[in-house]
């Protein structure tokens, strides 16, 4: 990093310890990405209350799954839309595997809240974002729907067997017992229940987690010896790649979800994301679009989330990155 990146970057984390000041760096830098197609309203700590929200009809809501206070900034969102009117009708766009059936997985949370302890890092708050959906699916019946946007579990498994033969080939062996666990076709898979689904993708979450600390640990002794291989290197590269090529092409697939969505409902409905990265690139990818100024977009971000999007804001999106010359080495091989 550059003194005068590193410099700026000391300066932000600073402005970011106070608040007010904070926020209005934010609010500029947004501004001048994307005055054009999006209102910014950012969420203060005290007062999550949607008292303005109008008759706004395309809505963003960006936050993160680490964010506590996530489920009751969704729910009040939810109310003041509702209650703005009778006829109103609500969708959000829920990062859950698309393949999955979200009232079976609501019913599934409640009885046993751990079940998604290893397939994300913050299993707690999604938790309670899956329980506070079943609320307001109960609560607004067919006015609230919920559409998921992420991949579908069957594109997990079929890289995490990818990844598996790749970590073969590279001498990294794998407990032969958890990979026996995903010697299964799609149609086996497809044909499961939701449980066994998430079963599998804890199955998943524990090879992918396997093959990294023993990359890591490879790379240790590799450190450690005089003479490295070659080989070694390459195929620790190979792997590597491998890991964000899924990880990039999982992002860009979202966001082509979400907008296929946006495209689809022209604006009848209030429609807003939960993503603080996914959200920032589905509004880089509507700026390509020409939006009348009827539908420009209401982006609404927790106050304590403007750290983290202010990194985001002048990143990459996950379609750019894909396009440089080391991904698209990647993808060759």
């Amino acid at each position: 990093m550059r003194e005068k990146e590193k410099s700026r970057k000391d300066d932000l984390s600073g402005v970011f310890a106070r608040s007010a000041i904070g926020n209005a760096v934010f609010e500029e830098e947004f501004r001048s990405l994307f005055d054009e197609i999006a209102n910014l309203k950012i969420l203060s700590r005290e007062s999550p209350v949607f008292d303005h929200i109008g008759k706004q009809k395309k809505i963003i809501f960006l936050s993160r799954h680490n964010n506590e206070k996530e489920p009751s900034y969704l729910r009040d969102l939810v109310g003041a839309l509702m209650e703005d009117d009778e006829n109103n009708k609500v969708i959000l766009l829920f990062e859950l595997c698309s393949d999955f059936d979200l009232n079976e997985v609501i019913k599934l949370i409640n009885e046993d809240p751990r079940l998604f302890e290893k397939i994300s890092p913050f299993s707690e708050n999604v938790t309670n974002l899956i329980k506070t959906l079943g609320k307001l699916k109960e609560k607004y019946g067919e006015r609230f729907e919920v559409m998921l946007v992420d991949i579908p579990a069957a594109e997990v498994l079929k890289a995490t067997k990818d990844l598996s033969e790749l970590a073969e080939l590279a001498g990294i062996g794998l407990k032969s017992e958890l990979t026996k666990r995903l010697n299964l076709s799609e149609e086996e898979f497809e044909s499961m229940s939701t449980k066994s689904k998430i079963e599998i993708l804890n199955t998943c979450n524990d090879i992918i987690e396997t093959i990294i600390n023993k990359i890591k640990d490879k790379i240790e002794s590799m450190e450690k010896s005089e003479s490295i291989s070659y080989e070694d290197i390459k195929n620790i590269e190979h792997i590597s790649r491998y890991f964000d090529l899924i990880f990039l092409n999982r992002n860009i697939k979202i966001v082509e979800n979400v907008g296929k969505v946006y495209n689809g409902y022209k604006g009848e409905y209030n429609i807003f994301y939960g993503g603080l990265l996914h959200g920032l690139e589905i509004l880089k990818e509507l700026k390509e679009v020409e939006m009348p100024p009827s539908q420009k977009v209401t982006v609404y971000i927790p106050e304590e989330n403007i750290p983290s999007a202010y990194k985001f804001l002048r990143s990459p999106t996950s379609k750019e990155l894909a396009k440089t010359d080391t991904f698209e080495k990647a993808l060759r091989h």
